[in-house]
């Protein structure tokens, strides 16, 4: 089995095993935007498909946090030179870490678009989403013995950024035909 088969084989073990985790994240979620419409008094109103995806967005969310590391890693340094960045662009070459970290990306820049109102607006919404989550997840790999690396943050945003980009496509394919 290849390398890339075994990866994408363990990501989707890891969606399996935190789908769990991520529905009660979503029922808490669910728990709070019903309780903000009803205190505003808004009719509250069922969007199964705006749930499936905001669900589904959490448990992506989740699983790019477990497989980088951030949930189930042991936090803390005994000093800053216990840290790896790397600012060296594609210094192992582009390999298929370098193209599992585009794929993993993009559901998660896919699935705003459906969630988020006025989100698709902007391409450079896709860029800003895969950014800050990106650099955020580099950042604290610092802190549980991980490479932070340049290069990750780029393809991780670049992945965000096809899904957004065919997030975007599709919506205005859909809302054409309508």
């Amino acid at each position: 089995m290849s390398y890339i088969t075994m990866e994408i084989w363990t990501g989707i073990w890891i969606l399996v095993r935190l789908f769990p985790m991520a529905l009660i994240i979503f029922a808490g979620v669910m728990i709070i935007e019903v309780g903000i419409e009803f205190i505003q008094k808004k009719k509250i109103e069922v969007k199964i498909l705006n749930w499936l995806c905001q669900f589904l967005w959490i448990l992506i969310v989740v699983s790019i946090l477990k497989i980088t590391g951030i949930i189930g890693g042991s936090f803390g340094i005994s000093s800053p030179l216990d840290s790896y960045i790397s600012f060296k662009l594609f210094e192992d070459g582009f390999n298929a870490a370098t193209i599992l970290n585009i794929c993993l990306f993009i559901p998660y820049g896919f699935l705003p678009v459906f969630i988020f109102k006025n989100i698709h607006k902007h391409w450079w919404n896709g860029v800003i989403l895969g950014a800050v989550f990106s650099i955020g997840i580099e950042f604290l790999q610092t802190f549980i013995g991980r490479f932070a690396q340049l290069d990750d943050v780029i393809m991780n945003t670049c992945g965000t950024l096809v899904g957004f980009l065919i997030g975007c496509l599709l919506l205005r394919i859909t809302t054409r035909k309508k």
